[in-house]
């Protein structure tokens, strides 16, 4: 019923001219109009690669239905492939298909217009709510339900900076929202709301609010409600929900290489070290009338008549709540000298994280002297080895011929060539060399006179990467290559031959017909 999407291209892959810089300048949606009714809505995002754990990661459009597209004031745009954070362009499309039908090709997305120069002022998407998805799985209570999330003022005060500009607002919940409002709280003021107040999945997967531009300051708070009516629990799927409020604004600002967003939860450590997570009150309600909807009026504010100049910068002025005193932040420092291994080695035990993935998510997420950081630490023998003064001698002749990515079982997903990098780190009278070496046999192996003749004919292709029940995450591919380097009259070859009947199976006349 509910699908998710990620499509991804790199720098490289584009082969885009970057002579002079790259800016988005306007965006408009592409629609494929058969399948149009299956789409609830897309974003998309810039990050250093097309990893799922690649991080930082910076929102740079987001679409619903009604959203036509958005052209960007003349002295403004998003900056694409500019750093090391910005080196691929992710859209992740959210599907939407209740009956289940099949056979449907989609081909829906986005075309940016860009110029090749950089814009006066960058622009950037602040993230509100609940962006990270945190309560994913949280019940919501039958009847009418209020959730409210508020970011404090030293938020925007500690992130730096000046005034900026807001260019744009969008409101998003799923099928059970009925209103939702965003409020911008000066002191113990509200200078702006923004709301929808009859919010209907079926028209829109997010509002536009329709505003003239408006000025946040530092110390600004905010304060994100959404209302549902008979909700059943937070999470990706339409039936289930989310409350989230992106606002685009510029000048962008950001903090250790990461944008500015507060969200609700733990997941960064250094946002809340800055005062960027939110508080999350929820209610149930009595009666529509406590929905507070104000027919009629979409936002309110007093616009100063100097933001609505398009090329006008945006107003400075002194923070209006007090901020934090400085605060002292280091982020992580796993492998603070760099990855000395290969970037795209996958990390054993890791599922499939690299080194850069990994590495570039701690250094942007975590604090130092943290347990996530002091966990994430462990993998800088892997990832960025300190040589040893008498490095473990494993295979010490070389790999043999296609054993290099030969996953080593019982070894959480390390392969041959992974051990060789790890030996080299390792002192040649530990324990640890000693377990390394074990696996000189696959990774390695003497020649045999006679060796096991496993599977005569051949494992098939559609054999080869079968894993063999008690073989510790052994392939069929893998057995045969084992097979080559013990003798044909040992016990290990009567134990290895056990798996035949899987990996080389004998043709019968007449087959069971089974199912």
């Amino acid at each position: 019923e509910t699908t998710y999407r990620s499509f991804c291209k790199t720098f490289d892959e584009l082969n885009i001219d970057q002579s002079g810089g790259i800016s988005i300048v306007g965006a408009m949606p592409v629609m494929t109009e058969e399948t149009r009714r299956f789409i609830h809505h897309f974003t998309v995002y810039i990050a250093p690669s097309c990893g799922r754990l690649a991080f930082p990661r910076s929102m740079i459009y987001v679409w619903a239905p009604g959203d036509s597209g958005w052209a960007l004031p003349s002295n403004v745009g998003f900056p694409i492939f500019h750093n090391i954070n910005a080196q691929a362009i992710n859209v992740e499309i959210h599907y939407n298909n209740p009956s289940e039908e099949t056979g449907v090709l989609d081909s829906s997305g986005v075309r940016f217009y860009y110029v090749n120069e950089e814009r006066d002022e960058m622009a950037a998407i602040l993230e509100l709510g609940d962006p990270l998805l945190m309560l994913e799985s949280e019940p919501i209570n039958s009847g009418l339900t209020k959730y409210q999330f508020t970011c404090p003022g030293e938020c925007s005060a500690n992130i730096g900076g000046g005034s900026v500009t807001v260019l744009n607002e969008f409101l998003h919940m799923h099928q059970t929202g009925v209103r939702m409002t965003n409020e911008v709280v000066r002191g113990e003021e509200v200078v702006h709301t923004s709301s929808v107040d009859v919010y209907d999945f079926e028209q829109q997967g997010g509002f536009h609010v329709p505003q003239e531009p408006f000025e946040l300051r530092p110390g600004d708070g905010f304060r994100t409600t959404c209302y549902y009516r008979d909700g059943d629990k937070f999470g990706l799927d339409s039936d289930e929900e989310m409350c989230i409020a992106f606002i685009m604004y510029y000048p962008a600002k950001e903090k250790f290489g990461n944008p500015w967003m507060c969200p609700y939860g733990d997941a960064f450590e250094f946002l809340s070290a800055l005062g960027c997570d939110q508080e999350l009150k929820f209610y149930d309600l009595d009666s529509v009338g406590e929905l507070e909807r104000a027919f009629g009026a979409s936002n309110e504010c007093a616009v100063d008549s100097h933001l609505l100049s398009p090329t006008a910068s945006p107003i400075t002025d002194q923070p209006t709540n007090s901020a934090r005193p400085t605060i002292d932040i280091k982020m992580c420092s796993v492998c603070s000298d760099g990855i000395t291994a290969d970037p795209d080695s996958v990390i054993p035990g890791a599922g499939r994280a690299t080194c850069a993935s990994l590495i570039s998510m701690a250094q942007a997420t975590m604090l130092e002297g943290t347990d996530s950081c002091e966990n994430m630490k462990g993998v800088e023998p892997f990832c960025c080895p300190t040589p040893a003064d008498s490095p473990c001698n494993f295979c010490p002749s070389g790999l043999s011929a296609g054993n290099t990515f030969l996953q080593v079982p019982g070894a959480n997903g390390a392969t041959c060539s992974d051990l060789t990098v790890y030996a080299a780190t390792i002192e040649s009278e530990s324990d640890s060399c000693e377990e390394v070496k074990e696996a000189e046999p696959l990774c390695c192996p003497p020649s045999v006179d006679s060796p096991c003749n496993f599977c005569t004919d051949e494992v098939s292709p559609s054999n080869a990467l079968l894993e063999v029940p008690g073989a510790d995450g052994a392939t069929c591919s893998d057995l045969t290559v084992y097979a080559a380097t013990i003798e044909s009259e040992s016990d290990s070859c009567e134990e290895v031959k056990e798996a035949e009947p899987l990996c080389c199976p004998p043709s019968v006349d007449s087959p069971c017909n089974f199912c």
